[in-house]
């Protein structure tokens, strides 16, 4: 019986005479023995790894995978608990491998050694023909890396320092820039990982250089052909006609330098210009004048005041950057002028109503007990309040220089305010009565006692303050308070109580001078304030006391 009906098959390569049978036969003879090898391949190397294959200096070569794979713990985990020492810029780390985001995937290096699946034909040709060392495959947390490096970075940082130029005094002065330095990264993370299972625990990090951005080369460029002419000379601004030559000690110390594209450039800072330039100022033609207040004839008059040019500190900052970044006779400019009303105009002085004088009070002084009373009257003179201002004494006068002259003026200002009407904030007595005042009606001021008073009426308050001087050294100061009226003042006080004799010293050195005695007393003053008849006004009561004054006897 026939399988399957003869016919001659022709083939190019096979003799005519053969049929398909016999390739057939051939095919199937051919993949028996294929498969034949194969299976023997597999039964002899399965998941064999090759034999001589190592893994990080451990041996595993020849083991079944499930062998290795135990050894290769045993071995290597270990190693991920021990601390690897980082060493960086002379300083010494301890980095636990683990929390600095490295693991080891030991499945993956088992893969690794064996060169494929069991059934792959290069993993058996690997165990004939023997294998060699394997890396092992760590797996990074690269978030974990980044933050482990970067707290070694922190330490070990060092941010470049700029090339500075600046001008103390109008002169030129450099300071050169220094680089900085960082971690590199990348290449600690390498030298991390390589050293997480080396038998050397020990690894060093290098650092990179960071530049600064502005180089002592582009400093030194800048001040030779800039900065250092800039201040070679004065400036000169010419203002209607006028010209104002001002020295480099004067816009000197304004100039400064900024930054940018890493190279520098020379700016000015317009507001401490300004407050350098204030005589220059004063000198400019029709500039604007404040009106202001003087007493003539005993009675106070409004000087007015007149609008005029100025120059803002924009202008004035930009006109004499531009003359001295100019050479020889060109350091010249024109600044932009500005009308400008007076910043205390005569309206506003006439309407504060400083119209007549409300209280005055003169104080006899001798050069030899309290000292030179000139000094704080100047200073208290001309003082203007307006509606809601406190005026603090030892702000306006030098309290340092003579206490006693000091606090002689402080008592006269007091005894005016307190009769005008004016709030008294603070005050402190005198510690001996003087009998210049009326008994509770003076101050004192020193390192612990203050006088403030405010004006609370909606009035402007002015302080004229003079001396006479009579002869040998003693004379008056006097104290006058002028403004428009705003309360009535009644003033009454209690008798004296409490009253302390003072002693008597008997003093038998030559440097003895005689004193007499005052005694001491406490004392209450009333004062009402009444803004019209029938008004019940508003009260206020102030208690004094003074301490006894011991008598001096010379023998």
């Amino acid at each position: 019986m026939r399988l399957w009906p003869r016919r001659k098959l022709y083939i190019d390569s096979l003799p005519k005479t053969h049929d398909i049978r016999f390739a057939v036969i051939f095919l199937l003879g051919f993949g028996v023995l294929v498969a034949g090898v194969y299976a023997v391949g597999h039964a002899i190397a399965g998941d064999r790894l090759p034999s001589g294959t190592t893994v990080a200096g451990v041996d595993v070569g020849g083991m079944r995978a499930g062998r290795a794979r135990t050894v290769l713990q045993t071995e290597l985990v270990p190693r991920l608990e021990t601390p690897v020492m980082a060493r960086v810029a002379g300083q010494t780390f301890r980095l636990d491998p683990q929390e600095s985001g490295l693991t080891l995937d030991i499945d993956a290096t088992i893969d690794e050694a064996l060169g494929g699946g069991e059934w792959d034909p290069r993993h058996m040709l690997h165990v004939v023909t023997g294998g060699g060392p394997v890396d092992p495959v760590v797996v990074v947390d690269a978030g974990e890396m980044r933050a482990a490096l970067h707290a070694i970075e922190k330490r070990v940082r060092r941010e470049p320092v700029d090339a500075e130029v600046t001008f103390p005094g109008g002169q030129v002065q450099v300071r050169y820039a220094e680089p900085g330095r960082t971690l590199d990264k990348v290449t600690a993370s390498e030298r991390l990982r390589t050293a997480l299972l080396s038998q050397d625990r020990e690894v060093s990090f290098p650092l990179t250089v960071v530049e600064p951005e502005v180089s002592s080369t582009a400093a030194t460029r800048f001040v030779t052909k800039k900065a250092g002419p800039a201040v070679s000379a004065p400036v000169r601004l010419r203002v209607l006609g006028q010209t104002l030559t001002v020295p480099p000690r004067v816009f000197g110390p304004a100039l400064e330098v900024s930054a940018g594209d890493r190279d520098l450039h020379l700016r000015i800072d317009a507001e401490a210009l300004m407050a350098r330039s204030q005589r220059f100022m004063e000198r400019l033609p029709r500039r604007p004048v404040d009106a202001r207040i003087e007493i003539r004839g005993g009675l106070p008059i409004v000087v007015p005041g007149r609008a005029g040019i100025t120059v803002t500190p924009k202008d004035w900052g930009a006109a004499v950057l531009r003359a001295a970044t100019r050479d020889g006779s060109g350091r010249d400019a024109r600044p932009e002028i500005s009308s400008a009303m007076a910043q205390f105009t005569t309206q506003q002085a006439r309407l504060l109503r400083v119209q007549q004088r409300l209280a005055a009070h003169a104080t006899r002084y001798t050069d030899e007990a309290v000292g030179d009373v000139t000094v704080p009257a100047r200073a208290l003179d001309g003082t203007l309040l307006f509606p809601g201002d406190s005026f603090n004494f030892a702000k306006r006068v030098d309290i340092g220089g003579s206490p006693k002259a000091a606090s002689l003026v402080a008592a006269t200002v007091y005894d005016v305010a307190f009769r005008s009407g004016l709030t008294i904030v603070e005050r402190t007595s005198s510690p001996f009565y003087d009998g210049q005042f009326s008994p509770g009606v003076d101050a004192s001021v020193g390192s612990e006692a203050a006088l403030v008073v405010r004006n609370d009426s909606p009035f402007g308050v002015y302080i004229h303050a003079y001396v006479d001087s009579v002869q040998h050294g003693a004379g008056l100061v006097h104290v006058e308070l002028f403004s428009s009226r705003y309360v009535r003042v009644s003033i009454k006080s209690s008798p004296r109580y409490d009253v302390v004799a003072p002693q008597v010293l008997l003093d038998t050195s030559p440097q003895c001078r005689p004193r007499q005695g005052v005694p001491g007393f406490k004392i209450d003053v009333r004062r009402t304030m009444r803004r019209a008849a029938g008004d019940p006004g508003r009260r206020e009561l102030t208690h004094t006391q003074y301490s006894p004054l011991d008598a001096v006897v010379c023998r």
